[in-house]
């Protein structure tokens, strides 16, 4: 798994997309996307995958790592970032 475990992940997609909305001189919009996203998913100040890890304990890293792809898919899509294909997920998630 491309960032060793889901947290990994999580951070990775995290600072990609950050760097994405720095190129395109977005923050704000980044921002307010995400904040919806998260909110959406109840994550109060928790990333997706410490979220979902703590209301799924017992699922495995690639479980609790393809849930935190699927929310920032989510984002990419609403802030225009370039979305991965199901391959690519397929390798992050394990």
């Amino acid at each position: 798994m491309y960032g060793g475990t889901a947290e990994g992940v999580d951070l990775i997609l995290h600072y990609y997309h950050e760097l994405w909305a720095e190129i395109k001189d977005e923050q704000q919009k980044h921002e307010t996307v995400l904040r919806k996203i998260l909110k959406e998913q109840e994550c109060g100040a928790a990333t997706f995958s410490t979220r979902y890890r703590l209301n799924y304990p017992n699922y495995s890293e690639s479980e609790i790592a393809s849930y935190a792809v699927t929310q920032w898919k989510k984002i990419s899509k609403r802030f225009g970032v370039p979305v991965m294909n199901e391959k690519k997920q397929r390798h992050y998630s394990g």
